[in-house]
């Protein structure tokens, strides 16, 4: 909690000195990998809310950050709250349509669709 709680911004968010970047990248990454981890610990479908939270804060951070997004659509889905894990799917494509533009969003959900599909095809295989 005290690392979700202490990270409220990128390290030296205005310095564009080239030694500075891969600590603001490895101190950006290590402060999502905090949000989701604890985001795992707070995991209750009985009350959602403080993992929702959570992740949430991790995409304010990071807003095409897939791995808090997937999760949190889990959360909100396991919670029940179908309407809201909708939104944040529309919300992610939109974002990332908006970050990688309309053509490669189109061949990256393929792209993640054939990996759900694959995951869907050996659930299967071991049932």
């Amino acid at each position: 909690r005290r690392a979700v709680t202490a990270y409220t911004a990128d390290f030296c968010p205005d310095a564009y000195y080239l030694w500075a970047e891969a600590d603001r990248e490895d101190i950006h990454r290590r402060a999502l990998d905090a949000h989701i981890r604890l985001a795992e610990l707070l995991a209750d479908p009985g009350s959602p809310q403080p993992a929702i939270n959570t992740l949430e804060a991790a995409i304010r951070h990071d807003p095409v950050c897939e791995e808090a997004y997937r999760r949190l659509i889990a959360t909100y889905a396991d919670a029940g709250h179908r309407d809201a894990a909708t939104r944040c799917w529309q919300m992610l494509q939109g974002r990332l349509a908006e970050r990688i533009g309309s053509v490669a969003l189109a061949q990256h959900l393929a792209v993640l669709q054939r990996a759900v599909d694959g995951d869907a095809a050996g659930d299967e295989r071991a049932a």
